[in-house]
């Protein structure tokens, strides 16, 4: 993954809980699990946010490896299967 070292597995609960944990993102994506799924993708799609994964500084003011917002250039969310 373009040369960044993966402290832990990405396809693991405690591996995405890892990359996460430390995001400014998050605050996006607080009180949507009690929206039904179709509201919730709704709401994320309205935030069109692009998101990066990578080195970079948390929340916490510490570096690591994680995903956040990107800035300019990023992935933006897409949401497959019609939901």
């Amino acid at each position: 993954m373009n040369g960044v070292h993966l402290p832990v597995h990405p396809q693991t609960l405690a591996g995405r809980m890892y990359y996460v944990c430390d995001s400014a993102f998050l605050a996006d994506f607080a009180r949507l699990s009690m929206l039904s799924t179709r509201r919730r993708d709704e709401r994320v799609l309205m935030l069109e946010r692009r998101y990066r994964f990578g080195d970079m500084v948390g929340v916490s003011g510490r570096r690591r490896v994680g995903i956040d917002y990107a800035s300019g250039s990023g992935v933006r969310v897409s949401l497959r299967g019609g939901r």
